[in-house]
């Protein structure tokens, strides 16, 4: 997919997206800032390991890697590939996800509460991932880099970068607006894929319950949301942008800055590679570990047994022995 050459192509994108963070006193403001962010509750943000890669979501790079150069930009089949990733979702493992979605009340015609779990098991979806908890998101950014991280010739290639945006902007409004209108006629807890392609850009949230994203443990965790991006081919801040800079172009700067609408999809902190290590140290005794951001319930299983069992995680049985022979072994001991 493609990258960001150098900071001045980013800034483009980004507010300060060609910021570099790259002494203490920066560190130490910047990561203040965020918390204060944090405190205000209205922002959401995103860590990213490589301050180069552009905001594609990971069904744009399955797309890219398997579509036709006839294909690429067709927005319709590249919406069939969403569509039958979601079929096979539904029909896995005799309909297991369909069932358990029962269970919990999910209509089976909630295309966004498929797509949110599939998100958080490593299916390729249209959605980017977004979190409440800057902390969070620090941890994405620094779980893949090596401590022992060595300096590069290219400068971009030396920074990981944390995204943060409004929950509130005119933007994402107008574009829940269309969403609104175009499933007027659904009942509650319905969503068609169809209802999402209409618009460029969906702002996912738990705080709209219908979503019904909160289906899994990890996304709990991770205090996640998402922002959804209807194109094949473009990331989603050149999405942003090319929408903002036409309504710019029609109703003129005093509008636009009335209408609270932002000139780029977010800002950007870059911060250099070498503090990833201090970063870990911090979050891990904030307890932000790999096993509360990715909790998996067998985990569960063996925190328990470590309790009971010294030799083994697993707990010992006697299997299908006869009641006869469990006997004789009773007997034996």
């Amino acid at each position: 997919m493609e990258e960001y050459n150098s900071f001045e192509e980013k800034g483009i994108y980004f507010i300060f997206g060609d910021v570099r963070i790259d002494n203490d006193k920066d560190f130490n403001y910047y990561t203040d800032l965020l918390q204060v962010q944090y405190a205000q509750k209205n922002f959401i943000f995103r860590g990213v390991s490589e301050a180069k890669f552009k905001m594609f979501n990971s069904a744009q790079i399955l797309w890219e890697k398997n579509s036709s150069e006839e294909d690429y930009y067709d927005e319709n089949k590249y919406d069939e590939l969403i569509i039958f990733l979601m079929d096979e979702c539904k029909k896995w493992n005799f309909g297991s996800i369909p069932n358990y979605f029962k269970t919990y009340s999910i209509s089976d015609k909630n295309a966004v509460a498929y797509l949110s779990l599939m998100r958080h098991y490593g299916i390729p979806t249209p959605l980017i991932d977004f979190t409440k908890n800057p902390n969070n998101a620090l941890y994405f950014a620094v779980e893949s880099i090596s401590d022992k991280c060595r300096e590069s010739h290219y400068e971009i290639d030396n920074y990981f970068s944390i995204y943060y945006t409004y929950q509130t902007n005119m933007a994402y409004d107008s574009f829940q607006d269309v969403f609104n209108k175009n499933r007027e006629n659904k009942k509650a807890g319905e969503f068609d894929y169809s209802d999402l392609t209409k618009n460029g850009i969906v702002l996912i949230t738990d705080d709209i319950d219908e979503f019904k994203i909160v289906n899994n443990i990890r996304i709990a965790n991770q205090e996640g949301l998402f922002f959804y991006n209807n194109s094949p081919y473009l990331p989603i801040e050149e999405q942003y942008k090319g929408v903002a800079d036409s309504l710019l172009e029609r109703v003129g700067r005093q509008e636009f800055d009335r209408l609270l609408v932002h000139d780029t999809f977010a800002g950007c902190l870059n911060f250099h590679k070498k503090y990833a290590s201090h970063i870990k140290k911090v979050l891990n005794n904030m307890q932000i570990t790999k096993e509360f951001i990715y909790p998996e319930l067998s985990d569960l299983a063996k925190h328990i047994n470590k309790f009971f069992y010294k030799e083994s995680t697993v707990k010992p049985h006697d299997g299908f022995i006869s009641p006869s022979r469990k006997k004789n072994q009773r007997r034996k001991r």
